[in-house]
């Protein structure tokens, strides 16, 4: 019995858009299945995002097993701490594996709200 590898697949949340204050934290998630499980990749715009280039980032991957009853799957979180106006954008996960890749299939949009108190986050999905 031969044993195929999976391509990866973004399972959720769906998109999102959420609205953070000045020196507030956004926090993104990206769950992910696949066999073998996926590696998930963060990006801002098509530039990728890692905390060795920006130490307010910081990016944990955990598994997550049974997943979807049978499955397991691989939960990324993007937090993004002391927002400033220049982080308002478009922010997605990608996921690959020796059997492909998928990307862009989640996408989240930050705004930045300098209005609100300082820590507020408002959290909204979109249809």
């Amino acid at each position: 019995m031969s044993h195929s590898a999976a391509p990866p697949l973004i399972k959720g949340p769906l998109n999102s858009t959420y609205s953070v204050s000045a020196e507030g934290t956004a926090s993104f998630v990206c769950i992910a299945t696949g066999d073998p499980l996926p590696t998930i990749s963060w990006f801002k715009g098509n530039a990728p995002l890692s905390p060795d280039f920006d130490k307010r980032l910081e990016i944990r991957q955990t598994v997550v097993e049974g997943f979807d009853r049978f499955e397991s799957a691989v939960e990324s979180v993007l937090t993004l701490y002391n927002v400033r106006e220049a982080d308002a954008g478009y922010y997605s996960c990608k996921a690959n594996n020796i059997a492909g890749e998928t990307e862009l299939t989640n996408q989240y949009r930050l705004l930045y709200n300098p209005s609100v108190t300082t820590g507020g986050k408002t959290h909204t999905h979109e249809t």
